[in-house]
């Protein structure tokens, strides 16, 4: 159990533009003679879940993101969402990075911020960052995905921390797409976090809607058990549902 009871394992949906998962296509917003594109998207979730764990306590998530993007691969965005744990209700995570093609493999260089405003963990700190190296490469309908994030320095003073992901988008007929990942997480000091090293995988369904609305569906699980979870169940099985607004 982490201090003041955070389950955070170190980023979703959290942070769709940043982390690798499905992101739905954007409408997009041209900023003048800068060259920029302006993309952004609004979700309504009945959980917050992230690397398999829930950071809403199993309530519901109201979550906003907003990228800003250059020709060049350079990008900037922003995620928010509420939260419940501890004294942390709400969370922003900034992100920069860039993007660039090799040979046909997309590779995404990143460094993730995660701020808890208000939120108070003394002497510890409930904030931290990670530099992120996501590769993805097409293969007909689908998408193969490799993730790694690195953590010098994790939440709590738990020391480095590093989580690596593989995956795969599966487009199917009629705007589907069907999207499965297993990843691990591995610490460096259990007893400051709370958690062991463990393993987490999903399995969702998208559909792209009229009006530019995107719904999920999906089921999330650790291999975490509820005496290792603190006695929550924040760990345990469950299911995620989620409705985006992109403009």
């Amino acid at each position: 159990m982490t201090p003041g009871g955070r389950l955070r394992c170190a980023p979703p949906l959290a942070v769709l533009l940043a982390t690798g998962f499905v992101v739905p296509a954007q409408a997009e917003t041209k900023i003048g003679v800068l060259d920029l594109t302006l993309t952004g998207a609004v979700t309504a979730a009945n959980d917050y879940i992230f690397r398999g764990i829930s950071l809403t306590g199993r309530r519901p998530a109201l979550q906003g993101s907003i990228e800003v993007d250059h020709p060049s691969g350079l990008y900037f965005g922003v995620f928010t969402s509420n939260d419940h744990f501890g004294t942390a209700t709400a969370e922003v995570d900034p992100s920069a990075g860039y993007r660039f093609d090799l040979h046909g493999i997309k590779i995404d260089l990143g460094a993730y911020g995660y701020i808890y405003p208000g939120a108070n963990a003394q002497p510890f700190s409930y904030n931290y960052a990670e530099l992120g190296a996501l590769v993805s490469y097409e293969i007909g309908i689908a998408t193969v995905r490799l993730n790694n994030y690195f953590a010098s320095s994790n939440q709590f003073g738990s020391g480095a921390a590093y989580y690596a992901e593989i995956g795969a988008d599966l487009r199917l007929p009629h705007d589907f797409t069907l999207s499965g990942r297993v990843g691990y997480q591995v610490y460096t000091n259990h007893g400051r976090i709370g958690l062991p090293d463990y393993l987490n995988w999903s399995i969702a369904l998208y559909h792209d809607l009229p009006f530019n609305l995107l719904a999920s569906v999906g089921y999330y699980q650790t291999n975490i058990s509820k005496e290792h979870c603190g006695g929550q169940n924040s760990c345990g099985a469950a299911g995620l549902v989620t409705i985006t607004y992109k403009f």
